[in-house]
């Protein structure tokens, strides 16, 4: 006896989005958080840096 009905196929698992969501959020975090402590360093120190080369 013939099946009625097609098979099913299985179904392609979900990319995970949310994991990648996640890291280039905490990517730019970081960035985020090393420029600014570049910039508040260069403000403190920066007139000793340049006196250093010259």
């Amino acid at each position: 006896m013939e099946p009625t009905a097609t098979p099913l196929t299985p179904e392609e698992p979900k990319s995970n989005k949310k994991t990648i969501i996640i890291a280039v959020v905490a990517a730019l975090v970081i960035v985020c958080c090393c420029c600014l402590a570049l910039a508040i360093f260069g403000w403190t120190f920066g007139d000793q840096i340049i006196e250093a080369f010259s």
